[in-house]
């Protein structure tokens, strides 16, 4: 019986350690705080489809952002491709250890020629346990479309005529056609306007000059034509290869600017032209405005030098279209 007493004593005693020992502190790690929360807005001129940025050079897209983070705020960075555009600290935000929200200034940004192509923007929220989120969106920037071209069709340029009054001359900027007494016989500043003009001469033919080619020009007379201009403008001439079919597949600034260089340089005057021609020109550089460039095609000749004498041209130029 004592042994029985002896037994169950020492059974207790150890079933009281184990309970003890069982109850004593737990060294496993503590959960670590919740992750962090990047919340992003996207606004600007640029297309947004959900994660996709669209756009040409001039639009801009601009990112507005917060953060929450339960084990505190350490850096908000955007970086596009290899390249860092903004790194912002804690400190940078005026905020102390441990601070379980952040939000800076909208981060913009405009594209430009530079800009062209496709990447990849990355935004990332760090807080203070390295921990991390982020968010990515990819941007296609295309090149700007090109604008249409101001047309003028049926421009009907007459051969010189001894008294002037042969409406010869025409002005991109106005659209008109003009003769040398309309220059010089009004107070009004119109030979600035004047880009080009036609004749017809015994070699030359069918021809068409700026006023600074016409005042070159070996006859007197057609040189006379000019005589008295406060502005004589240098319009530079460029023949193509391009034919009746192919003009009519031009209709944009970018396809008069390939025409034109694409050419082959005549200068202020171009002769022997034909019906089907398609001759490409720059204005004078001088001109308000600057130079700005156009193309045409040679509709019909009636050849001659006298008052039935005429040529006929459809003109693109790079003006506004409407």
């Amino acid at each position: 019986m004592n042994y029985l007493l002896r037994y169950a004593s020492l059974l207790t005693a150890f079933l009281g350690i184990t309970i003890l020992i069982g109850c004593g502190d737990d060294d496993s790690e503590l959960p670590a705080p919740a992750a962090p929360t990047l919340s992003v807005s996207v606004s600007g001129s640029a297309q947004v489809t959900g994660t996709e940025i669209t756009g040409e050079p001039g639009d801009n897209v601009i990112f507005t952002w917060s953060a929450t983070t339960p084990a505190g705020f350490n850096a908000f960075r955007v970086t596009q491709g290899s390249t860092i555009l903004l790194d912002v600290s804690r400190s940078d935000l005026g905020l102390e250890a441990g601070a379980g929200s952040a939000s800076g200034n909208p981060f913009e940004i405009v594209f430009d020629e530079n800009s062209i192509g496709t990447s990849t923007l990355e935004l990332l929220l760090v807080d203070d346990d390295n921990q991390t989120d982020s968010q990515q969106f990819n941007i296609t920037v295309t090149e700007p479309a090109s604008p249409e071209a101001r047309a003028y069709s049926a421009i009907l340029l007459a051969a010189p005529l001894g008294d002037f009054s042969g409406e010869s001359f025409f002005s991109t900027n106005t659209g008109e056609i003009y003769s040398p007494a309309d220059v010089t016989g009004t107070a009004a500043a119109v030979s600035p306007n004047i880009d080009f003009g036609y004749y017809y001469g015994v070699t030359d033919q069918a021809s068409l000059a700026s006023p600074n080619g016409y005042s070159q020009l070996t006859n007197t007379v057609l040189a006379g034509q000019v005589a008295g201009w406060n502005v004589l403008n240098s319009t530079t001439f460029v023949s193509t290869s391009i034919d009746a079919e192919g003009f009519l597949g031009i209709s944009t600034w970018a396809d008069i600017d390939n025409a034109y260089d694409n050419g082959t340089n005549e200068g202020n005057v171009i002769s022997n032209l034909t019906e089907g021609d398609v001759i490409a020109f720059a204005t004078d550089a001088s001109k308000d405005g600057g130079s700005k460039r156009g193309i045409l095609i040679v509709r019909s000749i009636t050849p001659g030098d006298g008052e039935n004498g005429r040529i006929e041209l459809d003109i693109l130029v790079q003006e506004d279209a409407s």
